[in-house]
C-alpha cells in the first residue's frame, strides 16, 4: 500500500473516516512559490495573478495547495491532477479525476492560517477567523445574530467579547459552509449556545429542513490568534470523532508541500 507523508498507508488513512472527520491545519508561511507552483494548475495560478492584494494571493493559492496536497494524503494520485467544481454557492466538490475518490471536502483560509476538513460521506464546513480582523462585533450581532447570542455578547469587555463573537461567527458559518446553501446571517436564522467547557447547543432555523441531533460541532483555537469551529452532519447513528494533522513556521513540522510531513495534533475542542 502506497504511504502517506504522515507515514499512514493511505487505504488505511481514507478507511479510517468511516468513524472519522480529519481535520488539517497549517501556517501559510510554511508554502513556497515554488512548492505552491508545483501542486496547482495553470489556470490557477493565472487567476491568482488577477488578485491584486499580495495576502489574498497567498491565502488563494495556499488554500488550493493546501486541498490538493491532503486529498492526495487519501489517493495515490498527483496533486495537480484533482479537478473539482463548486455549487452556485460556491461549495467545492471532487469530479475527478476518474473513478472519483469516495471523499468529501471544505476549506477556509485567513491571514496566517489555512484548514481543510474531510469527511468520507458526511457534509462538512469549516471556518477560521483572525481575532485581530478589524470590525464592530456588537453592531453586527445586534442585526446578525440570534437574540440569545446577542444578549450573551453585549455585556462582555474585549479581548472576551472578539472571541466569543468569533466562535458564533465561525459555527455558523461552518454550518451554512456543510449545508452549501450560503450564509444567511439572519436573527431567525440557526443559534448556537456556548455551554462553558461541556460543549454547544445546536438549534436549527425553524425553515431549515435538518435535525439539530444530525449535527457535530467542534470549535478551539488553533492557536493564540485564532478561532476555529467545524460542522459535520453525520446523521444520529454515525457520530465521528475529530482526528487533527498540522504543521507550522516554527519547526514543529515541516510543510507537506516541501516533501516534508504534516504531524499529528492534539487539541482541545468544545464539542455538540
Amino acid at each position: 500500500m502506497i504511504q502517506s507523508s504522515i507515514g499512514e498507508p493511505q487505504e488505511e488513512l481514507r478507511a479510517s473516516l468511516s468513524s472519522q472527520a480529519h481535520l488539517w491545519i497549517s501556517d501559510l508561511d510554511v508554502w513556497t512559490r515554488d512548492a505552491i507552483a508545483e501542486l496547482l494548475t495553470p489556470d490557477e495560478l493565472t487567476r491568482a495573478r488577477t488578485l491584486r492584494h499580495p495576502a489574498a494571493q497567498q491565502n488563494y493559492l495556499v488554500g488550493l495547495a493546501l486541498v490538493r496536497a491532503v486529498l492526495s494524503h487519501y489517493a495515490e494520485l498527483e496533486p495537480s491532477t484533482w479537478t473539482f467544481s463548486a455549487s452556485r454557492f460556491g461549495r467545492p466538490e471532487i469530479t475527478g479525476p476518474q473513478p472519483i475518490p469516495k471523499l468529501r471536502f471544505n476549506l477556509t483560509h485567513t491571514r496566517g492560517l489555512a484548514a481543510c476538513v474531510v469527511t468520507a460521506t458526511a457534509d462538512c464546513g469549516i471556518d477560521v477567523e483572525e481575532l485581530e480582523r478589524p470590525l464592530k462585533p456588537l453592531r453586527i450581532a445586534e442585526h446578525s445574530f440570534a437574540p440569545e447570542e446577542f444578549s450573551d455578547l453585549k455585556d462582555r469587555a474585549l479581548p472576551e467579547l472578539r472571541e466569543r463573537f468569533f466562535s458564533y461567527w465561525t459555527l455558523k458559518e461552518a454550518y451554512y459552509k456543510a449545508r452549501g446553501s450560503g450564509i444567511p446571517f439572519r436573527l431567525g436564522g440557526a443559534r448556537f449556545e456556548l455551554t462553558g467547557e461541556s460543549g454547544v447547543v445546536f438549534a436549527p432555523a425553524d425553515d431549515e429542513e435538518t435535525r439539530s441531533e444530525n449535527w457535530q460541532f467542534a470549535l478551539f483555537r488553533p492557536t493564540p490568534g485564532h478561532v476555529l469551529s467545524v460542522a459535520l452532519e453525520p446523521g444520529v447513528e454515525n457520530r465521528l470523532e475529530l482526528r487533527c494533522f498540522g504543521n507550522s513556521s516554527d519547526g514543529s513540522a515541516t510543510a507537506f508541500a516541501q516533501l516534508g510531513l504534516f504531524a499529528e495534533r492534539s487539541t482541545e475542542t468544545v464539542t455538540a
